[in-house]
């Protein structure tokens, strides 16, 4: 890179391309519903595009959510997701599936579908037990 680039100089002239314009257009339609939400006893954010990220807690335990491609995923751990993912040893409960459309759609998923899919496997996983066990078993 020369020593006369200039990120900023750069990052304005994308933003208003026609290239720019059209992501900017696509973000938008896609953030049709807050980033952060929370329900009975769970809490989460929602960001990005390509891919569409999340983590948060249910039941005293961590999510994360990814979209991307024509597939989505949603793991629960015993560790926290808040700055990487922990190793496979900390994770209980997943669920995947396809998502409808080109190779790159999940990525571009809407939040308001992104939450729709979390809260169902919420709902799914409780359902399944992913809960923590009682009585100080680990």
């Amino acid at each position: 890179m020369s020593d006369d680039f200039n990120f900023d100089s750069w990052l304005t002239r994308l933003r208003e391309s026609p290239l720019g314009q059209a992501i900017r257009a696509q973000a938008d339609e896609a953030e049709d519903t807050p980033a952060s939400k929370s329900g009975d006893r769970w809490t989460g954010t929602i960001y990005g595009f390509c891919p569409v990220q999340g983590h948060g807690s249910v039941d005293n335990l961590f999510w994360y959510f990814r979209a991307r491609g024509e597939e989505w995923r949603f793991e629960v751990y015993t560790a926290s997701c808040d700055r990487e993912l922990p190793d496979d040893s900390k994770l209980v409960w997943t669920a995947e599936g396809e998502y409808e459309g080109d190779q790159h759609s999940a990525g571009w998923m809407k939040f308001s579908e992104a939450w729709g899919l979390i809260e169902s496997c919420i709902a799914v996983g409780r359902e399944s037990g992913f809960a923590m066990p009682t009585g100080g078993e680990s």
